[in-house]
């Protein structure tokens, strides 16, 4: 919760700052750049959206065949009522 809150108002050099030097693979500008690319993909406050999971697993299994979406029980893989992030938000209260 607080990282997706922060991701939110961090500044590039804030980012760069807390980023693994690795991550950059040398370029913190193109970092940057693909950062801001997602940034609106982040939660900013940490729930997931109904339709959250289904989409990921969409997304993962376009590019990864060793994924068979018929075979993944997504309602064994997380808590569709967002249970451990209102909890978390109270906790930052």
């Amino acid at each position: 919760m607080r990282a997706d809150h922060w991701l939110q108002t961090a500044s590039d050099a804030d980012l760069l700052k807390i980023v693994p030097s690795a991550y950059l693979l040398n370029d913190p500008a193109l970092y940057v750049e693909a950062f801001h690319n997602v940034r609106d993909a982040y939660s900013p406050d940490g729930l997931m959206p109904a339709d959250g999971p289904a989409t990921s697993l969409r997304a993962l299994s376009s590019f990864d065949n060793r994924l068979d979406p018929k075979k993944i029980d997504l309602n064994a893989t997380y808590t569709n009522t967002n249970d451990f992030a209102r909890k978390a938000a109270m906790q930052l209260k």
